[in-house]
């Protein structure tokens, strides 16, 4: 598969459509499951991604060639939602409310800015699975199907669904703690992904430790 990085320069030196095109269909998901990761709202994470890819077009011949495209892009989806979140000025208010009524505290999008670069760590985690791995945990932990419907979905048995989701979650499971593990000292600080990653059914506990949860 053509890298992020070549597509892009495709874009830039050949005004290539067709490159943009493949870099769109490439990209868009992981930017839309960043954008949602920070608003929390389908239509407004589809608004940040979009604007996202269209600035990557309609800057392609002002923008600087990234050396790492996902950190660049990362950053520019933050900033997207950021603003995004600032011209509605209804994600605080709204996730304040919802937080009062679970008695619970919901972190700023500065707050949840904060912790980027262990989103980060989790999304190239990700993207490093098996293409079949990777869509058997998205469909399981994002789109919160059973084992059964996915093994109904992908025509494959329910034992491979576990199968795959046991492998997705040992490789995900080896990134993110890694990573908590040599930064020790600021995991106070990514607190907050404390519930995201409950979600995905990777459990952080204090020690950085990341511990198997029940993923059915």
């Amino acid at each position: 598969m053509t890298s992020a990085l070549q597509l892009l320069y495709k874009v830039q030196h050949e005004d290539s459509e067709p490159a943009f095109r493949q870099l769109f269909d490439q990209q868009y998901d992981r930017m839309f499951r960043t954008a949602f990761y920070f608003l929390q709202r389908d239509d407004w994470a589809q608004e940040v991604a979009l604007d996202v890819l269209a600035d990557l077009w309609n800057n392609r011949h002002r923008m600087a060639l990234p050396n790492d495209f996902d950190r660049y892009t990362l950053v520019m989806v933050r900033n997207a939602a950021f603003n995004l979140w600032k011209r509605e000025q209804r994600f605080v208010h709204d996730a304040e409310m919802e937080a009062d009524k679970a008695g619970q505290q919901t972190p700023s999008i500065e707050e949840q800015a904060e912790n980027q670069e262990l989103f980060l760590i989790y999304e190239q985690a990700l993207q490093a699975l098996p293409p079949r791995c990777r869509e058997v945990w998205q469909l399981v932990k994002e789109e919160g199907l059973s084992y059964a419907e996915v093994a109904t979905q992908l025509e494959i048995s329910t034992k491979t669904v576990d199968a795959q989701m046991q492998k997705a979650l040992k490789h995900l499971r080896s990134k993110v703690g890694t990573y908590l593990e040599q930064h020790e000292s600021t995991k106070t600080k990514k607190l907050p992904l404390f519930l995201f990653f409950s979600v995905l059914g990777i459990g952080i506990i204090p020690s950085g430790v990341v511990l198997l949860t029940d993923i059915h």
